[in-house]
């Protein structure tokens, strides 16, 4: 179903997942009183968009960056109510991004994506504040649960 709609390889969409969180926010009452945003780091550009795509398609605000420096210096870092950060990039990486937001004082739950496997490279991210860790190729599902749980 992927080639179908144009997603990315890394990610498999078997149907579009939908934030409960989210779910109802127009004519009911909820808890959410507002569209989290959520931003996207990733230097790759096809999977950047589909990720955006895909965050868009579960009910939030988006916005895509090249790198964690451009994301650092954009006005859109002050309402990000959760990153999605590849961990490896050129410049700075998804590690040094959280560590980065830590020093300044920014504290945000941070989802990171690799398709690294060397060992240690998880705990590595859980230890800079991850709240979660995923391994390409993933479930679009999955990163939908992650974000209710990160936002939660």
């Amino acid at each position: 179903m992927n080639a179908d709609l144009g997603w990315h390889p890394y990610i498999r969409v078997d149907q579009f997942p939908v934030c409960r969180a989210c779910s109802g926010i127009e004519g009911r009452r909820t808890r959410v009183t507002a569209i989290p945003h959520i931003s996207v780091v990733d230097d790759d550009e096809s999977l950047r968009h589909a990720l955006a795509a895909l965050v868009r398609s579960m009910g939030f605000q988006t916005t895509a960056f090249a790198s964690a420096e451009d994301f650092l210096a954009a006005p859109e870092l002050q309402s990000t109510n959760c990153l999605v950060t590849d961990i490896q990039m050129p410049g700075m990486s998804g590690i040094d991004l959280r560590r980065k937001l830590t020093e300044r004082g920014i504290e945000l739950p941070v989802i990171m994506i690799t398709a690294r496997t060397e060992s240690g490279l998880q705990e590595k991210a859980l230890a800079s504040g991850a709240m979660f860790v995923l391994r390409k190729p993933f479930e679009a599902d999955v990163l939908a649960n992650c974000i209710e749980q990160a936002l939660a």
